[in-house]
């Protein structure tokens, strides 16, 4: 029986080999990346003290803890959306599904993974915590390392059991049936439960950050209550990694083989998920006609594979025109962890769109178009995300905040890294 330690190693082998034939900064190791991010985290956080010696910048103290606290969500979150990701959709979980593999060395694998995933998003929000020690002292420091600590034990130990719990909705016809009952003729994809599982996870995270952190700046604002919510953020992840070890023996491989046939389109019920009507307009007004066949196919099996990005996408809009609204001092920091969030998950689907099982670039060089086709159709839904994410949720936000400089510069840095990055990200195996 293979075990999951040389599971892994053939797993690490891999990205260093892929890792090595890339270009530039792709090349650099994750760990060297998330070391140099703390350094620069932890030099902002400084400046905005006035550690590093700017005059009055002790009354930024406040926007400096917000700047924390919307980075160090994020991060997490962004580990917890990718546990489903470590569990079923790799480049190699179709091969793992094909072989005699048990359940429990795949998610010992995947959740060493996680809790890799999570202690490099959680290494620069560490040493930016440690950066408050000279304006609120050692202790709020190390209460705000707890913080990080919680958030890492979340993200790296329960996000794979959600996803676990989750695969395990996707690949059970009686819970499928009971949940059709209840929907009536409203029903989302499969697939969907791997996004929304997460994603509540995600906003409990979020919340408890939120909740914790006067706490954490001052140990007498908690009101009793912090410690306990503090050691269940703890104990929870552990208990939660411990009941998912137990049921990954028979719960992974039915929930892998399901969403691998989905994927495939092999012995699987096809759920069709067509484009949407902007989607359909979208491409009517830029593309050929050959090109539109393309980026059709692109936008069904997009919508039907990776359903959580059009849900986080609006989700995402709405959130930045409440932030809007509301016109609260401090918003800036989360608008921008929002706007560049929605960038990033906007590279990433442009990442997808030129790779298995969306696309098979030896297919896709048999069909009957031409490269500036194959390119405009995939140019074209990046774009898209582009405009309809970051620039109509932004520029509301900027056109009434009262720093209207910053408020530009976060929108038209998000769009373009969305559009630029997305285009990047979608040439290269195009």
């Amino acid at each position: 029986m293979i075990a999951a330690r040389r599971l892994l190693a053939w797993g690490d082998l891999d990205e260093r080999r892929r890792r090595a034939a890339r270009r530039g900064l792709a090349r650099i190791s994750p760990w060297l990346i998330s070391g140099l991010a703390g350094i620069v985290f932890a030099a902002e956080i400084l400046r905005r003290t006035g550690m590093l010696g700017e005059v009055g910048a002790s009354a930024n103290l406040p926007g400096a803890l917000r700047l924390w606290l919307a980075v160090t969500a994020a991060a997490h979150v962004l580990v917890l959306f990718g546990s489903p990701h470590r569990l079923y959709w790799r480049r190699d979980a179709a091969l793992l599904v094909r072989l005699p593999i048990a359940g429990g060395p795949l998610y010992r694998m995947a959740l060493l993974r996680s809790a890799r995933a999570a202690a490099r998003a959680a290494l620069p929000c560490a040493m930016a915590a440690l950066a408050f020690a000279p304006m609120l002292g050692v202790a709020a420091a190390g209460r705000l390392v707890a913080l990080v600590g919680a958030a890492g034990f979340i993200a790296g130990l329960f996000g794979p059991a959600a996803s676990l719990f989750a695969g395990a909705m996707v690949a059970s016809d009686r819970i499928q049936a009971l949940i059709g009952e209840m929907g009536g003729e409203v029903r989302a994809p499969r697939t969907a439960w791997l996004g929304i599982v997460p994603g509540a996870t995600g906003a409990a995270l979020v919340v408890l950050l939120v909740a914790l952190r006067p706490w954490a700046v001052d140990a007498s604002a908690g009101g009793g209550g912090a410690e306990p919510a503090l050691a269940a953020a703890f104990l929870i992840p552990l208990a939660a990694a411990a009941w998912s070890l137990r049921a990954a023996a028979t719960a992974l491989p039915a929930a892998l083989r399901e969403v691998s046939a989905l994927d495939q389109v092999q012995f699987a019920h096809v759920e069709r998920s067509p484009a949407s009507r902007l989607e359909r307009a979208w491409f009517r007004a830029l593309l050929t006609a050959q090109a539109q066949r393309l980026a059709d196919k692109d936008a069904r099996l997009a919508r039907r594979r990776f359903p959580t990005p059009h849900l986080l996408g609006p989700l995402g809009v709405v959130v930045l025109w409440i932030l809007a609204a509301a016109g609260r001092a401090g918003a800036l920091p989360w608008a921008g962890v929002v706007l560049f969030g929605l960038a990033a998950y906007a590279v990433v689907m442009a990442r997808r769109l030129v790779a298995p099982p969306i696309e098979l670039g030896r297919l896709v060089r048999t069909l009957p178009l031409s490269p500036g086709d194959v390119r405009a159709a995939k140019r074209a839904p990046i774009l898209l995300r582009a405009l309809t994410w970051t620039a109509v949720g932004g520029v509301p936000f900027a056109a009434v905040w009262p720093e209207p400089l910053a408020a530009w510069l976060l929108v038209v840095g998000a769009t373009l890294v969305a559009a630029v990055g997305g285009v990047i990200a979608a040439r290269d195996e195009s």
